[in-house]
């Protein structure tokens, strides 16, 4: 951004700007433009006198979430050197929704990956997958281990989690009962 807007507004709608002439690094009416973009407040003295220019006139405009695809930034804080401190925060508030949804839309599909693999499909408390592989047999791709940890599970077969602690042969004999009436 220019040096011509010292206090930061929140309400702004900042825009960047492309140069007509590729990697242009330079200054042109007091805006800085690197690889050949610059920022401004849309609607804004600097935005108008640029717009004005015939090497920018008929320029794109886009969001300023595309300040991440330039090659000149490596880190956000390169942001604040190059454009300054207020196109910096604007970019935050901005980035920040965006990064979460695209973080969620990563997961889903690695939790989709992870059970075409046949991976169990129960989720831990720390949100991954389990690792073991799903019982072949099971409906809900899961593994033997959280079958039997499954109370919704384990009643529609019509056995009920044990209230006590049981003993290696009587695990046993639970565990083959439940899997016997399972592969059904």
């Amino acid at each position: 951004m220019s040096y011509w807007n010292s206090h930061i507004k929140e309400n702004e709608e900042y825009v960047v700007l492309r140069h007509s002439i590729n990697r242009f690094d330079g200054h042109v009416n007091g805006i800085r433009f690197r690889e050949g973009y610059c920022v401004v407040v849309k609607g804004s003295r600097p935005y108008n006198t640029l717009k004005k220019l015939p090497l920018i006139k008929s320029s794109e405009e886009y969001p300023l979430i595309h300040l991440r695809s330039l090659k000149c930034i490596m880190r956000d804080k390169d942001l604040e050197t190059i454009f300054g401190k207020d196109v910096y925060l604007q970019y935050m508030k901005v980035k920040t929704p965006i990064i979460k949804a695209e973080e969620l839309i990563y997961k889903e599909e690695v939790y989709k990956e992870h059970i075409e693999n046949g991976r169990c499909s129960f989720i831990k408390l720390n949100g991954e997958p389990c690792g073991l592989e799903a019982y072949t047999h099971s409906i809900s791709k899961m593994c033997k281990l959280h079958i039997l940890e499954d109370k919704e599970i384990i009643s529609k077969l019509g056995y009920k989690i044990p209230d006590r602690e049981l003993t290696r042969d009587e695990q046993k004999k639970y565990r083959a009962r439940i899997f016997k009436r399972y592969d059904k």
